[in-house]
């Protein structure tokens, strides 16, 4: 029998929206020294730290830069893919496609890819809409014809190794 997932049960779309994706992905193009970045070999990526006057004045963002969390922005080369995997520190994480239009999937996934024993949730990303991401449920990323641009905040604290509701709420309790 195959588990089925449901797309609330892989990310959550949050009621607010970026008020500085221009800026943001205006700042990640024109960054030079991007630091390599990989996760126990599952796939490799280029990231760079946000400075907070770059994305100052957005609720979300200035929410998480008050709780101490690290903005980052994640640069995927074209014709690229991350592995399927599931995340093992840390519990959850808010991301912002930046680039628009962007040619990838992102999909979340149980069970094997053999005959009847899988099933697939795809998320497609609007524009200037926060996701927050259950990276407990196997997901991965496939990269096509254009770098890949994606901010990201995670959640490492054990607190937040619940229900991806849970972490919902505590987000969206801000005010």
């Amino acid at each position: 029998m195959t588990i089925k997932y449901k797309p609330e049960d892989c990310f959550f779309k949050l009621k607010n929206k970026s008020t500085c994706r221009n800026a943001i992905l205006d700042f990640a193009k024109s960054f030079q020294d991007w630091e390599a970045g990989t996760q126990n070999g599952k796939y490799s990526f280029l990231q760079i730290v946000v400075p907070p006057d770059v994305f100052k004045g957005d609720p979300v963002l200035d929410y998480y830069a008050s709780k101490k969390q690290e903005i980052r922005i994640f640069k995927m080369p074209a014709n690229n893919y991350y592995t399927l995997h599931v995340d093992s520190y840390r519990a959850s994480a808010i991301n912002l496609l930046l680039n628009d239009p962007c040619d990838s999937v992102t999909f979340f996934t149980v069970g094997a890819f053999r005959r009847n024993q899988h099933h697939i949730v795809n998320l497609t990303y609007e524009l200037d809409c926060y996701y927050l991401l259950n990276t407990q449920i196997r997901h991965a990323v496939i990269n096509l014809n254009q770098d890949r641009y994606m901010l990201r905040s995670e959640e490492h604290t054990s607190e937040l190794q619940s229900h991806l509701n849970l972490v919902c709420r505590l987000l969206l309790e801000k005010k």
